[in-house]
């Protein structure tokens, strides 16, 4: 009898992440212990990531002074950082042999952070990816969001 297949899905968005676990057809979604990320500076204000104070410059005709926009754009560098943390936690579980494959499963933005992190990884399992956001639907319901991404 063959082993079955151990997909799990890593449901994301900017400010969390969880990862359920599926077996095959005979199984439901369950949960993966510890695997569960938040992201704390995705709902502060741009002011308060990054530099403590914005740069100004003095106008060259008649001295009034403006603020200067960052060259860094903080909340698209937040979110990168924390698509590398799911992913380096995805790693060191494929070196523990935990899964077979992964689906990726968050909206377009998010989704291409973790592809990229992903991209930098020794991660060799078959990889597919849903443009889909997941994170509040019910563990229940998965099963028909994601039936055509885990089947195939």
């Amino acid at each position: 009898m063959p082993r079955k297949t151990r997909t799990w899905i890593v449901m994301a968005d900017s400010a969390c992440a969880r990862i359920v676990a599926y077996d095959g057809p005979s199984d439901t979604f369950h949960a993966v212990d510890g695997a569960f990320f938040e992201n704390p500076s995705a709902h502060l204000h741009i002011r308060d990531m990054g530099t403590d104070k914005t740069a100004r410059c003095i106008e060259s005709l008649g001295g009034a002074r403006h603020a200067i926009e960052p060259h860094v754009d903080w909340r698209r560098e937040d979110r990168i950082a924390f698509a590398k943390k799911i992913i380096a936690y995805l790693e060191k579980a494929e070196r523990d042999k935990k899964f077979d494959r992964i689906v990726l499963a968050a909206p377009p933005t998010m989704l291409g952070h973790l592809r990229a992190a992903l991209e930098n990884t020794k991660i060799q399992c078959t990889v597919k990816s849903v443009r889909k956001d997941l994170m509040k639907v019910p563990a229940a319901k998965l099963a028909a969001q994601l039936n055509k991404a885990v089947t195939a």
